[in-house]
């Protein structure tokens, strides 16, 4: 592994300081509301996974941590988000919410400790099958969100913010990956896709809005026609 430059170091830790924010004004926006509408939960949880995923490939191969220390706090703000989709809008009690927190905390450590638990060898392919999944669920975890946007011709409560920084936070990283960790081809791979679905929530975000732009509907396609064309031409009595 070659020695970081200091740039690819610092803007690392950049990354990490930045994805210990770039979470809260989605976090806060779903709480101001008292509603996570718009906010897909199958996405949520797909990016959960793919975070630990990530985050234990890493911490197993000994990365240093200004490498890849972002997935921790992107980790743990997806977590709050998921929590709070089950809580407003699945109405799961608070005590309901220590499952899968207890369950996510579990799994997050296990994993981090393949290679002790499952020795070496196994260990080392087992971290390398988890990387391999956050390919997938980076592009496949994120498809619900977008085609919910596209169905609804709105965003809810996505935080324009929220994505335009893990935009921000991946184009880094490609960097930084290629400086400190000779371009690993799984985690370049991983942050050029999370690159074009967070671009593309951004546009879909300024694009739609908020409150979104809905489509005509079929009675109001057929007043515009007809206003269109015009009043009909009045028949003269006699004419037939």
């Amino acid at each position: 592994m070659p020695p970081a430059t200091p740039v690819a170091d610092a803007l690392g830790h950049a990354v990490i300081v930045g994805a210990a924010l770039y979470k809260l004004p989605q976090v806060f926006q779903i709480h101001r509301a008292r509603s996570a509408a718009g906010v897909n939960l199958p996405s949520s949880i797909s990016d959960l996974v793919n975070y630990i995923c990530a985050f234990a490939y890493s911490y197993g191969s000994n990365h240093p941590f200004s490498a890849y220390g972002e997935t921790l706090f992107q980790g743990l703000g997806t977590l709050s988000v998921t929590l709070q989709i089950l809580y407003y809008e699945r109405q799961r009690s608070l005590r309901e919410l220590l499952h899968p927190l207890v369950a996510t905390v579990a799994v997050t450590v296990a994993s981090c400790h393949a290679k002790t638990i499952l020795g070496a060898r196994v260990g080392t392919r087992f971290l390398n099958l988890l990387k391999s999944f956050t390919v997938i669920f980076s592009f496949v975890g994120r498809v619900p969100q977008l085609w919910s946007n596209y169905q609804s011709q709105a965003v809810g409560e996505l935080s324009l913010s929220t994505s335009a920084l893990n935009a921000l936070g991946s184009i880094v990283r490609i960097f930084t990956v290629y400086q400190q960790l000779a371009g690993d081809v799984l985690m370049t791979l991983t942050q050029v896709l999370s690159l074009g679905i967070n671009a593309t929530l951004v546009g879909q975000i300024l694009y739609y809005g908020q409150h979104g732009r809905r489509r005509p509907s079929e009675s109001t396609v057929a007043a515009v026609q007809v206003k269109a064309r015009g009043p009909s031409p009045s028949r003269v009595p006699g004419s037939e």
